[in-house]
């Protein structure tokens, strides 16, 4: 069910994805010529995406695993929704732009250098490492999803939840990395104004996830509060 989950969240923060890493696909060179080919590179690059946000989601699954022993997952669900709602309201009303790449950080500087060195190499190899190279930058709508795959129970549950997540973006940034200038840049201007859109409905599903409604995908009975319910049944 957290696959889904996370699927769902990947596309719907995919439309923050169009305006940060949408110029950097469009920027990544080819390797050679054909429809096949250039699928195969754009499923390459994102694909090494997908591997870093699994390698990320392992190890908070640590994390994610004391939350859900200790039986906070209801919790921290729901104070990470709230959290998300409430940065969004002081941005909206000091003007403040979310998610907004910082580019003079050190982590920023060193993936540059990188980047640079692996734009050169015209090799599907080094396009599956630009990919790896870029889920690392620093980006607002993978911390989100991070943050919802401390509940998801377990180390594995993490990964998979994390590497759903990342499956859910390469839709719209496949097509943008395929399409190149078939996708108008005003198009993907009006993708990104949506972002506010997507901000609170993630809050707002992650708060509802925390209240364990017994909503299938949207609310479900989360594994501590359903034990939590038999225990009382008990007494």
């Amino acid at each position: 069910m957290f696959i889904i989950t996370g699927f769902i969240l990947g596309l719907i923060t995919s439309l923050h994805c169009v305006g940060m890493c949408g110029p950097l696909a469009l920027a990544v060179p080819r390797t050679g010529a054909g429809k096949l080919n250039l699928f195969v590179e754009g499923f390459l690059f994102n694909f090494g995406r997908v591997i870093t946000y699994s390698i990320m989601g392992l190890i908070l699954g640590g994390v994610g695993l004391a939350v859900t022993l200790a039986g906070y997952q209801e919790i921290i669900s729901i104070l990470i929704g709230s959290s998300i709602l409430v940065i969004y309201l002081f941005a909206l009303i000091f003007k403040k732009k979310l998610f907004q790449l910082n580019s003079s950080g050190k982590l920023y500087s060193k993936l540059q250098t990188l980047f640079r060195k692996y734009f050169q190499k015209r090799t599907k190899g080094a396009l599956l490492l630009l990919g790896i190279l870029n889920g690392l930058l620093p980006c607002g709508a993978v911390y989100i999803a991070l943050a919802q795959s401390i509940i998801a129970g377990g180390m594995a549950e993490s990964s998979l939840f994390m590497a759903s997540f990342g499956l859910g973006t390469m839709p719209l940034l496949l097509s943008i990395f395929i399409s190149r200038n078939i996708i108008p840049v005003s198009f993907r201007k009006k993708l990104t104004k949506l972002i506010p859109v997507a901000i609170v409905l993630v809050g707002a599903l992650l708060i509802m996830r925390g209240m364990s409604l017994g909503i299938p995908y949207i609310s479900p009975v989360l594994q501590h509060s359903e034990q939590h319910s038999k225990t009382e049944c008990c007494h």
